[in-house]
């Protein structure tokens, strides 16, 4: 009898195990997603230069466009225009758009005609004062966004020159360019850009 008896308390003792696990929550977890994030960038590449200017016998230039430089001096001789070709290139990051911005600050004397590419330039419609108090004027140009970008070449000049006319000033003065680059998305329009970010 003693031995029947625990023979059944083991087996209630392992029944009430049993019962008792049925009674657990179901549960899962999925696996984490993590976001992390960076500032993107704007572009690989923004310059501004030119073709080095050498002048020639009949006082006309040429240009080596494999040197490339930020200033070059002219002597300039009635009407022999003088080649010059300013160039801004630019190669933004993927999938970012951007306004490029073209200061010009003019200084060029009598007889001396520079025009701006308007094929490749807008007129902003404003002007920008620098610190120093030179009064620029200002273009811009914008470029789409791409998920495959590649390097844009923009022109400055039309004709990639300088007209001199029948008579010019024994000081023939000087023109200088700057470029700037800005985000398009978050802005109205390219004066908007200006306005909140070198403009200010």
């Amino acid at each position: 009898m003693k031995k029947k008896l625990t023979t059944v308390l083991a087996i209630v003792l392992v029944v009430a195990l049993s019962v008792a696990g049925t009674y657990a929550y179901l549960t899962a977890q999925t696996d984490q997603v993590k976001n992390t994030f960076t500032a993107a960038g704007l572009a690989s590449e923004f310059s501004l230069d030119e073709s080095k200017a050498n002048q020639q016998p009949d006082g006309s230039y040429t240009l080596d466009v494999a040197d490339r430089v930020q200033e070059n001096t002219y002597s300039v001789v009635p009407k022999v225009d003088l080649k010059k070709d300013p160039t801004v290139h630019v190669t933004l990051k993927e999938n970012v758009g951007a306004y490029v911005f073209l200061a010009v600050d003019n200084n060029l004397g009598n007889g001396l005609t520079a025009t701006i590419d308007r094929g490749n330039w807008t007129a902003l419609n404003t002007t920008y004062t620098d610190a120093q108090g030179v009064v620029w004027t200002m273009y811009y140009k914008q470029l789409e966004g791409s998920a495959a970008p590649a390097q844009v070449d923009i022109n400055v000049l039309a004709g990639q020159q300088i007209v001199v006319g029948d008579t010019v000033a024994e000081d023939c003065g000087n023109i200088v360019f700057n470029a700037y680059l800005t985000q398009s998305a978050g802005f109205t329009d390219a004066l908007d850009a200006w306005n909140n970010s070198w403009g200010k």
